[in-house]
């Protein structure tokens, strides 16, 4: 079992792991649900994003089998930089966008203003998303990503790393890690459970 960070190259095996892991995620569900390709589009816009805004791409390897992935984005910068970066990122979603009816994008919209107001205001790193094939899961991959998350982000100068899940069966999971439930919010067809882990 091997972590590091994934390249450019990487892109396809990061897609088909993640959308393997997600296929039956609530929020997957609700916003893209029957659509592949939409999904498709979405995990790759997470993939350059993570870049744009200058945060880690991780993977786990069995062998020279990706069986996981961790994105973490550093704590939310300001200027000029920023900025641009952010724009960056709002145009690189464009392509998901349109092949999203439009109550999904206000969906993923309100999810993003919810989950990102119930976070601490210290600085902090942010999870935007970790997944294990299901295939690979119970084989300790998802702790191994966790651990490497925490040390990217403590390496990016946060304070602590914060996450939101769908789905609660995860949540008892990221509390043996560390992580504790800091809000849960009730967003319609699904509910985001709010949890941190500080790593100063």
């Amino acid at each position: 079992m091997t972590v590091r960070t994934l390249q450019a190259s990487d892109r396809g095996p990061f897609i088909e792991v993640m959308a393997a892991a997600f296929r039956w995620d609530p929020l997957i569900v609700a916003t893209i649900g029957e659509r592949p390709e939409a999904l498709r589009a979405f995990l790759s816009f997470l993939f350059d994003m993570t870049a744009l805004v200058d945060g880690k791409r991780l993977g786990v390897f069995e062998g020279e089998k990706l069986a996981g992935c961790a994105l973490i984005v550093p704590p939310e910068g300001r200027g000029f930089t920023h900025g641009l970066r952010m724009v960056g990122a709002a145009i690189r979603f464009l392509p998901v966008a349109l092949r999203l009816p439009r109550a999904s994008t206000a969906l993923f919209n309100r999810y993003l203003n919810v989950t990102r107001a119930a976070a601490p205001r210290e600085p902090h790193a942010y999870l935007t998303m970790v997944g294990v094939d299901p295939r690979h899961q119970g084989k300790g991959f998802g702790r191994v990503l966790i651990e490497a998350a925490a040390g990217a982000a403590a390496e990016m100068g946060a304070t602590g790393l914060a996450l939101d899940t769908e789905n609660p069966v995860n949540v008892p999971l990221y509390a043996k890690l560390g992580f504790i439930q800091t809000a849960r919010l009730e967003l319609g067809p699904f509910t985001s459970f709010c949890m941190y882990r500080s790593i100063r």
